[in-house]
């Protein structure tokens, strides 16, 4: 043969396979750091939303109007309280589990209540996402009050659920 190494062309699926496989490897790692990267940038980005207020159930300022009293949020203890229903929401199912347990008897806690604490929890992870996303904005309450009640899901763990 004229010119071509043998050793060489014996060699080549090996050359070959490493290769794939280094780039496999290297992919794989790379969409890995990426996923921590997005990972440690969602944690910092949620610690300063949170840090940021002393406490997140605030005292709100109070304004007095013509009429009545009403209380008035800022756009960041909005925005704060839409980042922690929207993370918290899956605890509204343990809630509605326990709340209903505790009133109806644990076969309905178990099934009635875990019905009743998703339903639950899609509601305040959508009160989270309005929050959010519309924290500097006068809607859909013009003091900013909070969608849901309870305002955070640990308050007012007493009582009957959804009744």
């Amino acid at each position: 043969m004229g010119g071509v190494d043998k050793d060489l062309v014996q060699r080549l699926p090996s050359i070959w396979l490493t290769s794939l496989t280094y780039n496999k490897g290297r992919k794989r790692r790379e969409a890995h750091m990426q996923g921590r990267a997005m990972v440690l940038s969602l944690t910092v980005l949620t610690c300063i939303l949170i840090a940021g207020r002393p406490a997140l159930a605030a005292t709100p300022v109070k304004k007095t109007t013509t009429t009545t009293e009403a209380a008035t949020y800022p756009w960041h203890d909005k925005m704060a309280r839409g980042v922690v229903n929207a993370v918290t929401s899956p605890v509204e199912i343990v809630r509605g589990i326990d709340l209903t347990s505790k009133s109806d008897g644990v076969l309905k806690g178990w099934t009635i209540g875990f019905v009743k604490g998703l339903a639950g929890g899609l509601i305040r992870l959508g009160a989270g996402v309005v929050d959010f996303v519309t924290c500097p904005f006068n809607f859909p309450d013009k003091n900013k009050a909070p969608i849901v009640h309870p305002t955070y899901v640990w308050q007012d763990w007493s009582g009957e659920y959804m009744k």
